[in-house]
């Protein structure tokens, strides 16, 4: 890991953790079929989150719709890598991954940008 990559990792959760809002991750992984039905598993992890509307740039390129949210969380913060249909859970409000813009340090990411779905 260079340099930049362990100072914006840092920096990106120490911004987090002082001005992001805490709230549970689930990443939800497919099972087996069991008598017909899939079986997931779900783990849960405590985040800090930065919560925003998506920029009239990313609704007009079609990354995100006007109704979707852009939830922002330290890749060091988070032990595994968000993919679509994992949930975010702040308060009573739960978001669907749809999509993981990860933002780059250099050789890591530093930062995972995804926008969420309210459920």
């Amino acid at each position: 890991m260079a340099l930049l990559d362990a100072k914006a990792k840092a920096t990106a959760l120490k911004l987090l953790n002082k001005f992001g809002k805490s709230g549970t991750y689930k990443s939800v992984v497919s099972g087996a079929y069991v008598d017909g039905e899939v079986i997931n598993t779900v783990t849960d992890y405590t985040i800090k989150a930065y919560i925003s509307k998506p920029t009239q740039g990313e609704i007009t390129s079609g990354v995100a719709d006007i109704s979707d949210a852009i939830i922002l969380i330290a890749s060091s913060g988070l032990s595994v890598t968000p993919t679509p249909n994992d949930l975010i859970v702040f308060n009573e409000r739960t978001y669907s991954v749809k999509r993981n813009l990860e933002v780059w340090s250099g050789d890591d990411v530093a930062l995972h940008r995804l926008v969420g779905v309210v459920r």
